[in-house]
């Protein structure tokens, strides 16, 4: 958020035009068996306002919802399931024959391309 402090300041449009930000934790250690390969979704909620005068004023949900939490919790070496999970457990542990099983890529489709498991021995 601080990279769009010109947004809020002397000559900026105000606190209504920052935009939402997501910050995204990847963990691969120490993750207990029963939260492994599982992604958890966190949003910042205007509970409680002090100090405003006016009873009326209401802090629309749009406007405190600035701020989103996405934890991935990745499984490691010895998991079963194939999928985007197995994959960035590849991509952020250095496992470079998991992450190559994954690269075959097909460019029939001009809309882009699509990539699909192979098995490497």
């Amino acid at each position: 958020m601080s990279a769009q402090l010109d947004k809020i300041g002397e000559n900026g449009k105000g606190y209504g035009h920052l935009e939402k930000v997501y910050s995204i934790w990847i963990c691969l250690d120490n993750i207990p068996r029963k939260l492994e390969n599982t992604i958890s979704y966190y949003k910042m909620q205007n509970y409680k306002n002090e100090g405003i005068k006016d009873k009326e004023f209401r802090i629309d949900s749009w406007e405190s919802d600035l701020l989103e939490i996405i934890i991935v919790r990745l499984g490691g070496e010895g998991q079963e399931e194939k999928g985007l999970l197995d994959l960035l457990y590849g991509l952020f542990s250095g496992n470079q024959k998991k992450v190559l099983s994954y690269m075959v890529l097909e460019f029939g489709n001009l809309k882009g391309y699509r990539i699909h498991q192979k098995n490497i021995s």
